[in-house]
Protein backbone atom coordinates (compact mmCIF):
# COMPACT_ATOMS: atom_id res chain seq x y z
CA UNK A 1 0.00 0.00 0.00
CA UNK A 2 1.37 3.38 -0.96
CA UNK A 3 1.12 6.08 1.69
CA UNK A 4 1.30 9.71 0.69
CA UNK A 5 2.56 12.17 3.28
CA UNK A 6 1.78 15.81 2.85
CA UNK A 7 3.30 18.46 5.07
CA UNK A 8 2.04 21.98 5.49
CA UNK A 9 4.52 24.59 6.66
CA UNK A 10 6.76 21.68 7.81
CA UNK A 11 4.89 21.48 11.12
CA UNK A 12 1.72 19.58 10.26
CA UNK A 13 1.97 16.36 8.29
CA UNK A 14 -0.98 14.29 7.11
CA UNK A 15 -0.64 10.71 5.88
CA UNK A 16 -3.26 9.40 3.51
CA UNK A 17 -3.66 6.36 1.33
CA UNK A 18 -4.25 7.21 -2.29
CA UNK A 19 -7.80 5.88 -2.99
CA UNK A 20 -6.93 4.22 -6.32
CA UNK A 21 -3.99 2.40 -4.74
CA UNK A 22 -6.09 1.26 -1.79
CA UNK A 23 -8.71 -0.03 -4.26
CA UNK A 24 -6.03 -1.91 -6.22
CA UNK A 25 -4.71 -3.47 -3.02
CA UNK A 26 -8.20 -4.63 -2.00
CA UNK A 27 -8.88 -6.15 -5.42
CA UNK A 28 -5.50 -7.89 -5.55
CA UNK A 29 -5.96 -9.27 -2.04
CA UNK A 30 -9.45 -10.57 -2.90
CA UNK A 31 -8.23 -12.36 -6.06
CA UNK A 32 -4.74 -13.56 -5.10
CA UNK A 33 -4.50 -17.32 -4.68
CA UNK A 34 -8.14 -17.78 -5.70
CA UNK A 35 -10.07 -19.22 -8.62
CA UNK A 36 -12.49 -17.23 -10.76
CA UNK A 37 -15.42 -19.29 -11.97
CA UNK A 38 -18.01 -18.44 -14.63
CA UNK A 39 -20.03 -20.51 -17.06
CA UNK A 40 -17.31 -20.27 -19.71
CA UNK A 41 -14.17 -19.80 -17.60
CA UNK A 42 -12.22 -21.37 -14.76
CA UNK A 43 -9.14 -19.34 -13.93
CA UNK A 44 -6.57 -19.88 -11.18
CA UNK A 45 -4.87 -16.66 -10.04
CA UNK A 46 -1.73 -17.69 -8.16
CA UNK A 47 -0.24 -15.45 -5.47
CA UNK A 48 2.98 -15.21 -7.51
CA UNK A 49 1.12 -13.60 -10.43
CA UNK A 50 0.74 -16.68 -12.61
CA UNK A 51 -2.58 -17.35 -14.33
CA UNK A 52 -3.82 -20.70 -15.61
CA UNK A 53 -7.08 -22.38 -16.41
CA UNK A 54 -9.57 -23.05 -19.16
CA UNK A 55 -12.10 -21.00 -21.10
CA UNK A 56 -14.66 -21.40 -23.85
CA UNK A 57 -17.52 -23.77 -24.47
CA UNK A 58 -17.01 -26.90 -22.37
CA UNK A 59 -13.84 -25.26 -20.97
CA UNK A 60 -11.68 -26.90 -23.65
CA UNK A 61 -9.30 -24.00 -24.33
CA UNK A 62 -6.30 -23.90 -21.97
CA UNK A 63 -4.99 -20.50 -20.88
CA UNK A 64 -1.62 -19.65 -19.37
CA UNK A 65 -0.02 -16.37 -18.48
CA UNK A 66 0.24 -13.78 -15.74
CA UNK A 67 -2.09 -11.41 -13.93
CA UNK A 68 -1.96 -8.26 -11.83
CA UNK A 69 -4.17 -5.35 -10.78
CA UNK A 70 -3.40 -1.87 -12.07
CA UNK A 71 -5.45 1.33 -11.82
CA UNK A 72 -8.60 -0.50 -10.75
CA UNK A 73 -8.30 -2.96 -13.61
CA UNK A 74 -7.64 -6.67 -13.82
CA UNK A 75 -4.68 -7.01 -16.17
CA UNK A 76 -3.81 -10.31 -17.78
CA UNK A 77 -0.97 -11.18 -20.10
CA UNK A 78 -1.64 -14.45 -21.86
CA UNK A 79 0.91 -16.73 -23.53
CA UNK A 80 -1.75 -19.31 -24.50
CA UNK A 81 -3.99 -19.74 -26.46
CA UNK A 82 -2.56 -18.13 -29.58
CA UNK A 83 -5.67 -16.10 -30.41
CA UNK A 84 -5.65 -14.43 -26.97
CA UNK A 85 -1.89 -13.78 -26.64
CA UNK A 86 -1.06 -10.35 -25.29
CA UNK A 87 -1.93 -8.00 -22.46
CA UNK A 88 -5.36 -6.63 -21.75
CA UNK A 89 -6.50 -4.60 -18.75
CA UNK A 90 -10.19 -4.81 -17.95
CA UNK A 91 -12.27 -2.81 -15.48
CA UNK A 92 -12.96 -4.94 -12.40
CA UNK A 93 -15.37 -4.34 -9.53
CA UNK A 94 -15.62 -6.37 -6.33
CA UNK A 95 -19.26 -7.02 -5.50
CA UNK A 96 -20.72 -7.29 -1.99
CA UNK A 97 -21.88 -10.87 -2.67
CA UNK A 98 -18.34 -12.26 -3.01
CA UNK A 99 -18.15 -12.00 -6.79
CA UNK A 100 -16.13 -9.81 -9.13
CA UNK A 101 -17.42 -8.25 -12.33
CA UNK A 102 -14.80 -7.95 -15.07
CA UNK A 103 -15.60 -6.04 -18.26
CA UNK A 104 -14.13 -8.20 -20.99
CA UNK A 105 -14.07 -7.90 -24.75
CA UNK A 106 -17.56 -9.39 -24.97
CA UNK A 107 -19.01 -7.32 -22.14
CA UNK A 108 -19.13 -7.75 -18.36
CA UNK A 109 -18.76 -11.21 -16.82
CA UNK A 110 -19.56 -11.96 -13.18
CA UNK A 111 -17.12 -14.44 -11.64
CA UNK A 112 -17.49 -16.38 -8.41
CA UNK A 113 -14.35 -16.05 -6.29
CA UNK A 114 -13.42 -19.41 -4.75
Amino acid sequence: MKVVIRCLFTAICVASVTPAIAQDDALKKALSGKSLLASNAQLKLARNGKLSGAVGKDLKVAVEGAWTVRDGKFCRTLALPAHLVGTECQKAVLNADGTVTIDGVRGPVIYQIK
